[in-house]
Order: structure tokens, then sequence, then C-alpha cells
């Protein structure tokens, strides 16, 4: 055999045994229960035993061979190392045990011939040399004995007690009764002295602050069968107050004399305590102590102030802590002059405790820098000095506006004006706000000016009684001097008033409606905005003229909800709705009443159940609570009906007017009405109004007969002619009665002029590579037209992006084709990125009808990788061995996406959470200025983390004011928003960004977005559209922008003399894997990624040297792990 090796080998047996016999049950006796003895045969081998082996515990070396053990982990040993270190050991032991046996041999000399250095010169070692030891004198003393020797010292023993708790039972000074006297005076035998303790043997009070009283306790244990009188005696004048002088100690009792410490000076005390037992034993504990004077500790000598530029305000404070180290309570006040504040300016540190002293420098005027000290002095002992000093940039600002007048203003109405301020200096400038005057707000009231540059603040002023406004603003800028803006108003509150006392709607059937006359009347000369808030009552709504309602500032637009993951869970939204003119409008709504004029609406109610309502009007001036003048009560009683009714209103929608060939053409709607009585009914139609006395609507059958159950159709007729809203009134009454309408329903038509809708805002072509065709179908929706041939005009920039409109089913739509498709393409050999609008020609105006058209073409992967992946299978690749790659993507097959779907395929990679969220946590370390959570949180920051972030790389500044602007409406500040994105997309196409595709509609706020939008031209179908994919097209068009940034302002840096100078790469090296014209004319990639592409190889490469390979791609290439 060459070797063996041990294996140990466990099992797990899965088997059952056969189960054990248990003794019991009901019928067992006590012999059952009995041992039963078990015998051994003499001559077997288990008595006999056998010969054992000592026990030896195998090596650890053995247990876990070394050759066959891992490498060890960190901190631990392997097996052969253990193996190594025992051996070591065990060959100190065995020469241990090896020679303990042999005794040294105390005459055996030294080997001299070991010390021999091989030449004999015939002289001994060591031979004929003297010890150089000097000698002891001799000692002639008498041999000293202690006169104490053998004698043994009785003192009492030492007891557990603690010396800082207080024994507050005290017992009497001198014995009373005779037995107590004679057992007072006695002598102790060395027994009783044994049997009584004391606590301390030695007693430490450690340091002590001067005028401070510290006590302890001295105890004496009384172990004895008799009382005894122990008294204590004080030397020194710090312990005078200590006592009591005496007490007499039951039997089995326990006496405290406390021992109190009050010093005058400092000193190290040395004193003690003498107590005496019964007068005639003598005893003493040592006391021990240092006195030293009442002191606080101050945690910064020196305090430095310095604004940073996250400080927004003009003082900065710093905190100084201060301690107290002794066991005395120290008392400080704390002095400082201009400019520096100290709060608290006095108070009490407890011992052994601290105190935050707050120190705050608040520069005077224009003074830059300042120096001083603080001040703490400490009640008897000494005091502390803290220097400070502080400096402050110096800052110029100034103010053109000296005076704001709000003239004369409505309270509760809203009035907004602004105030600029420009830097002209050359640090950034921090200004704070500092007013009384009610109801004025700023926006911001602190903020930071950056040097060279201008800022806004918003004043919005809501006042809340009449008064007269003349108060001023004062703006305290850091580093300059203040700035004072006065501000004038006279406020004065409205008059308005309810011109009706009462608002009876009377009786209403169930399938009808009812109206009242509600008029506004304002007797003062200002505009007043009126809140009539009908949103807690079901059924009611307001019918106002479309001028009258204004915007209501205070009311929450409703959003897509959405989820964790950024996908939308469910939509319910009317934004985008408006109010049509004239319409009657439910909720909360805002009125405004002209200046000494007047308002007129109607309260409209349909019900939906029969009720008896009677409640107060929810009607105030906005701003202001419900006034006297405007508290009016309404009543109404719903009632059941005789008949039936399919609808509550009739409402004929938007229709194109009519001409002179189209006379003939009626537009009806109709609703049913069902006799439900028990009785047959006639019914007579009537319409009333101006619609009906224009001849613009018109019945169809104006009355009938109905039988129990029967029903009828009542047919409104339509014909506009003009481009306006109508409205008309249709009474039906019951069994000849045509004193009171049965049912009063509203009738309603909008006559529009004939035109040519889209099914989109924009076409979208998508971003292609360069050399591809890119194409988008996008839909026309005739809205009125007869027969049009379809005429498109380019403008010239898009007859030279060779731009091609085409007509896939021809160019004719009318009533007998309302929907056509239009597929626009385009194909080009450079990068570019173009916004132009598509013009078709209007036969009736010379406007015509027009959508934007935009694209992108470009040669980078991050431009056009969501194309690369969703037509991999379609795309041919070719990597000629000297030249860049390209690619080859014969047709897009755009066409068989419904519109408007197509529109979702680029923002939906982008916003691909697998895209998205690298490239966000990329921008936040490399882009914003400040950190951005999500693509929402950016929008909601005005995109100013991705503005100011290009704007730090470029050196210039883009002009867009990306602010919520708080002195003009909401739709307002939306509109103005809108600009400025479109002002830094312009601003980024100046640098080469190819943004074209990105809508800045689309990087807004969904309230802001609504606001903006307009109804998407009253297309419901577009409408819904945007809300049901808002995240996605929203979310994609951040994605695209920060990406396209990326690639134009860091990507380009990237270049072959910079990857030249990186280390660990040499520069023939980098030489070799081409030529430099491979570095371009790719279709595919940018020249800054074909570098990248080629670093990535040249590293490769040297990794791998005898494997080189061509890397072509950012995916293939990189699957092999290598």
């Amino acid at each position: 055999n060459v070797a063996s090796i041990n294996l140990f080998v466990n099992g797990v047996c899965s088997g059952e045994g056969m189960p054990k016999t248990m003794t019991g049950g009901p019928t067992a006796t006590v012999k059952d229960f009995e041992h039963k003895p078990v015998y051994v045969d003499p001559n077997s081998d288990a008595i006999k035993g056998k010969d054992r082996e000592p026990f030896s515990r195998p090596p650890l070396w053995q247990k876990h061979d070394p050759a066959l053990s891992t490498a060890p982990a960190q901190h631990t040993l392997s097996a052969g190392e253990i193996k190594t270190r025992l051996q070591h050991k065990s060959s100190y032991n065995k020469f241990i045990r090896t020679n303990k046996a042999v005794p040294p041999s105390m005459s055996a000399g030294k080997d001299i011939s070991s010390f021999e250095l091989g030449v004999d010169m015939g002289m001994a070692p060591y031979g004929g040399m003297q010890s150089p030891r000097p000698s002891l004198p001799v000692a002639n003393e008498p041999l000293y004995f202690n006169p104490n020797a053998g004698k043994q010292v009785l003192k009492p023993k030492t007891i557990a007690l603690d010396e800082d708790r207080a024994i507050v039972h005290k017992f009497k000074a001198a014995p009373s009764t005779p037995a107590e006297q004679k057992a007072c005076s006695s002598s102790l035998k060395s027994e009783e002295l044994l049997n009584i303790g004391t606590n301390p043997r030695k007693m430490e009070f450690g340091r002590v602050c001067v005028q401070s009283e510290i006590s302890k306790t001295f105890a004496v244990s009384n172990g004895c069968s008799k009382p005894i009188l122990v008294e204590i005696k004080t030397s020194a004048p710090e312990l005078s107050k200590s006592g009591p002088s005496s007490q007499v100690i039951p039997p089995g009792s326990t006496a405290g004399f406390d021992i109190i410490l009050l010093g005058e000076g400092t000193q190290r005390l040395r004193s003690q305590v003498q107590y005496i037992i019964n007068g005639k034993h003598k005893f003493s504990m040592d006391v021990n102590a240092e006195l030293v004077p009442v002191m606080l500790r101050a945690s910064r000598m020196e305090v430095p102030f310095k604004f940073g530029p996250h400080i927004l305000s003009l003082d900065m404070t710093e905190t100084v802590m201060i301690s107290n180290p002794g066991n005395n309570r120290a008392d400080f006040r704390v002095e400082a002059h201009e400019p520096f504040h100290v709060k608290p300016t006095q108070g009490t540190v407890e011992p052994y405790g601290s105190e935050d002293i707050q120190i705050t420098y608040r520069p005077v005027g224009n003074s830059l820098s300042a120096e001083g000290a603080v001040t703490f002095s400490v009640l008897g002992g000494q005091d502390i000095v803290v220097a400070v000093a502080g400096e402050v940039d110096a800052s110029k600002v100034s103010c053109k506006t000296k005076q704001v007048d709000f003239g004369s203003v409505a309270a509760g109405s809203v009035r907004r004006k602004s105030l600029s301020f420009r830097n002209s200096g050359a640090n950034d400038a921090v200004f704070v706000s500092d007013f009384n005057i009610p109801g004025l707000t700023l926006d911001p009231p602190r903020g930071v000016i950056s040097a060279g540059s201008s800022a806004e603040v918003a004043m919005v002023f809501r006042p809340q009684s009449s008064d007269k406004v003349d108060g001023n603003i004062q703006f305290n800028v850091r580093g300059s001097r203040p700035i004072k803006v006065s501000v004038l108003a006279e406020v004065t509150i409205p008059d308005v008033k309810v011109v009706q006392d009462v608002l009876d709607l009377g009786e209403v059937m169930l399938g009808g409606s009812a109206r009242t006359p509600l008029t506004l009347q304002n007797q003062s000369p200002l505009a007043a905005d009126v809140v009539v808030d009908l949103s807690q009552f079901a059924g009611f709504s307001l019918s106002a003229p479309a001028d009258a309602i204004v915007e209501d500032n205070e009311d929450t637009m409703s959003r897509p909800a959405t989820g964790a993951d950024g996908n939308i869970q469910q939509v319910r939204s009317n934004s985008l709705a408006s109010v049509s003119s004239g319409a009657p409008a439910s909720g909360r709504n805002v009125v405004r009443v002209p200046g000494s004029g007047s308002v007129e609406m109607s309260l409209v109610f349909t019900p939906s159940e029969v009720c008896d309502l009677a409640f107060e009007l929810p009607i105030k001036l906005v701003g202001l609570p419900p006034g006297p003048a405007l508290r009016r009560p309404v009543c109404v009683q719903a009632l059941r009906p005789l008949l039936e009714v399919s609808s509550s209103s009739v409402d004929l929608g938007r229709r194109v007017v009519l001409n002179e060939h189209t006379r003939h053409i009626k537009y009806k709607s109709e609703i049913t009405i069902c006799n439900i009585s028990q009785r047959p009914a006639s019914w007579h139609a009537k319409l009333v109004g101006s619609g009906a006395q224009e001849g613009i609507f018109s019945l169809d059958v104006p009355e009938g007969e109905l039988a129990v159950g029967e029903k009828s159709p009542v047919v409104v007729c339509f014909q506009p002619f003009a481009a306006k809203t109508y409205e008309c009134r249709l009474h039906i009454f019951l069994n000849g009665n045509l004193s009171q309408p049965y049912f009063d329903q509203d009738v309603r038509g909008l006559g529009t002029l004939p035109s040519l809708k889209f099914d989109r805002r924009e076409a979208v072509l998508p971003t292609v590579p360069c050399g591809v065709t890119s194409s988008t179908v996008f839909e026309i929706i005739n809205d009125g037209f007869e027969n049009l041939e379809l005429k498109h005009v380019l403008p010239a920039e898009g007859q030279k992006l060779n731009l091609n409109v085409e007509y896939p089913e021809g160019n004719m739509i009318g009533a007998g084709r309302p929907r056509l498709p239009v597929r626009v393409t385009m194909k080009s050999s450079k990068s570019l990125s173009f916004v132009v609008k598509l013009n078709f020609a209007d036969p009736n105006s010379d406007e015509g009808f027009s959508i934007v058209v935009c694209g992108t073409v470009d040669a980078s992967i991050l431009s056009i990788f969501h194309v690369i992946e969703q037509f991999a299978g379609d795309l041919v690749l070719n990597r000629p061995p000297n030249a860049a790659p390209t690619a080859n993507l014969p047709g897009l097959p755009f066409d068989f996406i419904p519109p408007p779907r197509n529109a979702l395929s680029e923002p939906a990679a982008l916003a691909d959470p697998a895209v998205s969220v690298p490239l966000l946590a990329w921008a936040n370390s490399c882009l914003f200025s400040s950190f951005v959570s999500s693509w929402p949180e950016l929008a909601s920051q005005c995109g100013r983390p991705l503005a100011e972030g290009i704007e730090s790389i470029v050196g210039k500044s883009s002009g867009a004011i990306l602010k919520r602007s708080e002195a003009v409406g909401k739709k307002e500040a939306a509109v103005a928003l809108h600009d400025a994105y479109a002002k830094l997309l312009s601003f980024l196409r100046t640098f080469g960004v190819p943004c074209s595709h990105v809508r800045p509609e689309l990087l807004l706020t969904w309230e802001d977005f609504c606001r903006v939008s307009s109804n998407c031209g009253g297309d419901t179908e577009l409408a819904q559209f945007y809300e049901d994919n808002w995240i996605t097209l929203h979310s994609g068009a951040w994605a695209g922008l920060v990406l396209q940034a990326a690639r134009s302002f860091v990507g380009a840096k990237v270049t072959t003399r910079v990857v030249k100078s990186m280390p660990g790469v040499q520069k023939q090296g980098f030489d070799t894997l081409g030529p430099e014209s491979a570095l371009s004319g790719s279709n595919l990639y940018a020249p800054s990624e074909l570098v990248l592409l080629r670093w990535f190889e040249y590293h490769v490469g040297r990794v791998f040297a005898g494997d080189r390979q061509k890397l072509t791609d950012f995916s293939e290439s990189f699957k092999d792990c290598r």
C-alpha cells in the first residue's frame, strides 16, 4: 500500500424498529413490575475484561488532513499550521520531561575547551584573576527588637455600609438610667470590641467646591449585649459642623454620625475624626478632601462665524456648552456686545451638569467683519472669556421699485404684483423680508440671489377687512444696506346682494327640471368675486354666462393616480372638460360681478328622487364669511310624475352650421315619454325661448295620446346657421292643461363651422439611425365637410428636410369617409432634429388646419436604442474590418400600429424602469444640481435641477425662468412655465441637443397640462388618451431630455485624446487597434461611443492577448463576460 486514509462514515436509519413491549395495564399485578435479574456466565468475556489501551485523543491534523484542508479563513489556522505549532510545543515539553529527572551536578565545572579559539597559548583561562567586588564593612550594632512584638492591637471591625447614605434616626446623647450609666462607663473586653463595627475606615470627600456643604455618614454598629457610648471629636475647623457629638447605641443597633465638610478657602485637607467608646477606648478615622474654587468649563474658547451658501438668514448661531465639574451649583452671567448676542444671559449650572449657551452673530448695517469676546462671570470662581469673530461677504442688491400701489382692492379678492431685484456684486446675496401688513404674503419671503443675476419676489395681497394700507416692506440684505419698499392699498368690502328674497323652485316632476332666477347686484364700484358652492346639494347647478365664470384659485385639480411602480392605477378626472357657454355648472363656481353692475343667472334643479328640500343658498364673497346681504332660502319639492321621461334635458351637441345648400338638413335628438299612470293621457310639447323663436329649434310631432304603459318619442330638430350656442326650453303639458308645464327641460345646441381635426396633438416621427426611413401615420377627422379634397402645404424648412406626405387611401374626405390616414416619412443621411407645421387648406378661410410634425435622426445608440431593441429582427448590422459599424433597417412598420398608440413606443421605452431608474441615478450623481427622486418630482421643481446643471456645464444662462409665478393666476402661471420650457428647449437646440421631439407641454405637471391644453380642442378621445397615458408620456419626455443632455454635454467629452491620456493606456498600443477614420461615419454610434468601444477593446486585448476580438456593439460583444 502506498498510503492509507481514514474515512469517517455517518449513517441514519430510516426504518422503524420493533415496538417496545410496555408493562402495565388494568390486569397487571405487582409481580409484573418486579425487576428480573440477569445472570452472566463467569467464563464469559464480559467479566474477564479486555486489555485496554490508554485513551489518546486523535490529533487535529489526523482528523483534518493538512493536504486535504482548504485555505484558512482570516484569524484561523489550517490543520497543517496547527500540526507544526503543536510539534514545536511538544519538543519543549519532551525536553523538560527528559531533563527534569537528572539534577544538575553542583561540582561539575564548565567545559573550558568549548571556549578555546583553536590555539593553545599555554595559559589557563581566567587563571589568577581576582573578583572586583568591594567588601562590606563589619557591622558592630546591637540587634533591633520591636518593643510591641507579641502584643495584639484591638480595633472595631469594618462593616459594609454606604457612607453617602444618611442615617436619619439619632440616639440620645447620654445614658439616662443607672444601668446605662454603668454599661457606658465600663471598659470593654477584647471580644466586645471585636463585636463593634464601624464604616468607613477612611473617609474620602474628593474634590469639593469652596462654600459647598458636603455630608457623609460615619456609622457605628453595636454588636455587644449592652449599650455603648460613642463620642466623636474633630480638630479641623472645616469639620466643625459634624454631629451629633455623642450617641448611646443600644445593643444590635447602628448609629450614624454626620461628618459635614464646609470649606472657606482652597486647600488640601488632611485631618482625623477621633471616636471614643465608653470614654476609655480611643480610635481615629482619617478624613481627606481637596477644596477647590467654583469653576465652569467651556467647550470652545474660540467661535468663528462664517456664513455658508445654505444659510438663508441674516444671523448665524453657534452653541457653546459650559459644564460644571464640581459638586456645587455655579451661578453665572454672560456678557456680549454688538453685533454678538447671547441667550440665556444668566443661569445656574447644577453640580456635574451642563448648559448650552447660544451665541448669535447679527451683522449691523453693511459691516463685513466683527470681533469680540463673550465673558462668563462665575459667582465665586474665575471668569471665562470666549473669543468670537464674524465675517460676511459683501453684496450689492438693488430694486428699482420703491413703491407698490395696489389701488382699490375688494376685501377677499386677490391682487398680485412682483418685485425685481438685481445683484450686481461679486458674491451671492441673501435677503430676508420683514413686514407687518395684514393679508400680504411674499413668495419667497427669503432667498438667495446669485452674483450677477436677478430674482423676482411675488406679492400676493388678499385683505380680509376694510382698511387703508400704508406700510413698508424692509428687505434686509446680508452684507449690504436694507431695501425699503412702501405698500399702499385701499381695501373696501363690496356691497353685493341677491336681488331675489326667496329662491322658490316650486314643484318639479322626476325627469324634468326647475329653474329660478338668481341675480347678483354689486352696488360698489369694485368688481367682486362670489363663490356659489353647490357641491353638497345633489341635482342643483348654476346656469351663468360664460364670461361671468372665472377661475377658482382655491380649487384642486384632479390627477391620474399612480402606484409605487409609477404606472397608472386609475384615472377619474374631468379636469380637461370646460364649462360650455350658458351650460349649468354643478359644484363650486366663482362668479365675477362687475362694479356697479349685476349678473343674471339661474339656479337649476334636476331631481333624481322624490324629496322636499329647504336650505340656505351656499353663497359668499371670496375669502370672506357669508354676509346677511347674500343669505337667501332655497326651497323645492320633487314629485313622482304621471309620465316617465328618458332624459332630463335635450343636448344636441356640436353641429356644423348649415348653408344655402344644406338648409333642408335637420339635426335631431329625442327623448321618450311613457305613461306610467292608470289612465290614458294626452301630451302637448312646446319650445320656448330665443332659439325657438328664431326657428333654430323645432318639433317633429308637438302632441300625442298615450295609453296606459305606452311610450312616445318627442323629437327636437336643430338647424344652426351660425357658430354659436343656442338655447331654449322644452315645455311638456299634460291633459290639456296649458297654464303650467308638467315638464320643463333645457334644450341646448352648439353650431360650429366645418373643420378638420387630428387624432393627436402632434405627429412625432420615431427617432431612427441616419440613412433609415422614419415614418408615422396620423388620422384626419372630418367635422362638417360634405366632400373635401385634402391639400397640404409644407413650410420652406420642411421641404429642405425632404419630408414626404402620402395619402394611402386617397385624399378625399367627407360625410362618406369621416377619417382619413396620412403617412409622413423622412430620411436623412445626417443627424438632425426638427419641428415643422404641416398645414391643410381650409376652403372657408386662409388659415387652414395645421399639425406639428417633429422628429429626430441621430447616429447615437443613446438616441436609437429603443428602435434597435424593438426591431432587432429586421436590423442588418454591417461590420467592416477598418471602418465604423453601420446598420440597415429596411422599413419601420409603424403603419400597422393603431393611431395614436404609435406615439407611445418611444416614451414607453424611456419610461421603462430598466432605463429610467439607472438614468435618474446617474443624473443625480453627474448632472442635476440637487437630488431628484423621480421624474414627477423633477417636474414639481420646474426642471431647475436639470437647467442649473446644464448651465454650470456650458457656463451660460438659458434665460428661462423655471418657476411658478404667484403674481398671476394658476392658468397664467402654467402658460408662463410652458413658455419657459420652450425657451429651455430652444436653448438646448442651439448647443446641438436633438430634443425637438420633446414637447414642452409634456414637461408640465398634470394640473398645468390640463390648464394649458384647453380641452385638447374639444376632442374627447384625444383628451382621454392623455389622461390614460399621462405618466408614460410625462416620464418619457423628461427621461428623453435628460438622456439627450447627457449625450451632448457629457458623452461628447470622450475623445481619443482624452482616452490616450488615461492611466493604463499606451498611445502606441491604442493606435494599433484601427485607423482614426474608423471612429466616425457610423449611423449607430456617435464618435464618442466608438472611442469608448475601442477603449474596452484595448483593455480586453491586454487581458486576453492571445485572443483579441473586435467589439462592435455594447450588447452581444459583452455577453461572454470577458
